[in-house]
């Protein structure tokens, strides 16, 4: 891949306000209801352009879907370092929401594609995967970088993120389109989704794949947006490591996701996938009981991280494989359609929770949901099982 492909991959999650986002939001007066209405807003920008940008981006071009993305994202980051207000806030999530529904499926796609040109699509799970390292190392590296500006103030970090998003605006606009884009001109926007979707419900291995990425995806999201608050607030860790603590959970992320890679478990994704989500349902219930010892918390923080890097791999290369080029694009989407509806309910439900008893209430509630699902995909998995045979 050329390198303006890496740096667009890098530059995207080059996030320098990370590991203070939502301490800075606290600090200009946003209530924990108020950050629940802005995952809220991110994920209805997602959830009402998720759909029409993949099929955008399977009719008119991977390149220009994902220049959209990074001019949005650039926009949020503009909006949120140097806005003020409650509405300004919900806008600039909001756009984020529309960055992330233009991004979903068509980077992807875009890879798949141009590997399909080199005639190299066999190693498409080795270049998801190793896309997906170098985001992490990206974050890894800028949240270093964000928790050493956290003593000069929470919105250094924020307004320094603007820049690497502007970088990413230009390198995406020197990325050549792939030949295999298009999709067949012979279907209205309508079929190609129903298409996509039925083929997705009618390989049960697949969906039950689909709905553990969804819930174990969607929780790490809502998650990841209220974790500052409960570590700095509830269990009393400095903000000053919060640079190094988002260092160690990059790492752990990046680790898992080789994990994945190497071990070859892409084959036969579902039992890995109902491990994880399984487990991460039992961290979160753990951590949200603030009273146990701190290492025991922190150590908790780890799961949700293992579940960020090995989940996004396993999925995508499983449904790149059932899935034809046509329609993979809008596939992808209509799945981060589906995980910003559950981000948006839980978000504003979780931020709710988190006002009127504890942000470890929202926590403990949502690993027993994901504990639930786990046991319906072990049954929906038996059930598929004995029916092959």
């Amino acid at each position: 891949m050329p390198p303006s492909y890496w740096l667009f991959i890098a530059t995207r999650r080059a996030v320098f306000g990370l590991p203070c986002l939502f301490l800075y939001l606290d600090q200009r007066g946003i209530s924990a209801f108020d950050i629940g209405c802005c995952i809220a807003a991110r994920a209805a920008g997602q959830f009402l352009f998720e759909v029409p940008s993949g099929i955008a981006s399977d009719r008119l071009g991977r390149k220009w879907t994902l220049v959209f993305a990074a001019v949005a994202r650039a926009v949020s980051w503009i909006l949120t370092g140097l806005g003020s207000g409650n509405t300004i806030f919900f806008i600039s999530f909001a756009v984020l929401g529309v960055a992330f529904a233009f991004d979903s499926g068509t980077d992807s796609a875009f890879l798949f594609d141009t590997l399909q040109d080199r005639q190299q699509t066999h190693r498409y799970a080795e270049y998801e995967a190793r896309s997906h390292q170098v985001g992490l190392i990206a974050t890894g590296i800028a949240t270093v970088g964000g928790g050493l500006m956290i003593p000069w103030g929470y919105q250094v970090p924020v307004v320094a993120t603007i820049i690497p998003m502007i970088v990413c605006v230009a390198a995406t606009m020197t990325l050549v389109e792939p030949s295999a884009t298009r999709a067949a001109d012979g279907h209205d926007f309508l079929t190609q989704v129903k298409a996509g979707l039925y083929q997705v419900m009618s390989i049960r291995a697949l969906f039950v794949c689909t709905t553990l990425a969804v819930c174990g995806l969607g929780a790490c999201e809502i998650y990841f947006r209220f974790i500052q608050q409960y570590l700095h607030g509830t269990v009393g860790v400095s903000a000053r490591h919060f640079g190094w603590l988002y260092l160690v959970w990059t790492l752990v992320s990046l680790m898992a996701s080789r994990l994945g890679q190497r071990a070859g478990v892409g084959d036969n994704p579902l039992p890995t996938m109902l491990a994880i989500v399984a487990v991460g349902g039992v961290s979160l219930i753990v951590l949200g009981q603030s009273q146990l010892w701190l290492w025991l918390l922190l150590g908790s923080t780890f799961v949700p991280q293992v579940v960020y890097g090995i989940v996004p791999t396993l999925f995508r290369s499983e449904l790149n494989r059932e899935l034809p080029s046509p329609v993979r694009a809008t596939v992808l989407s209509v799945f981060g359609f589906a995980t910003a509806c559950l981000v948006a309910g839980g978000g504003l439900i979780t931020g709710w929770i988190s006002e009127r008893y504890s942000i470890g209430m929202g926590f403990t509630l949502g690993g027993a949901l994901l504990i639930a699902i786990a046991l319906w995909g072990v049954g929906a998995a038996q059930g598929h099982s004995g029916r092959k045979k």
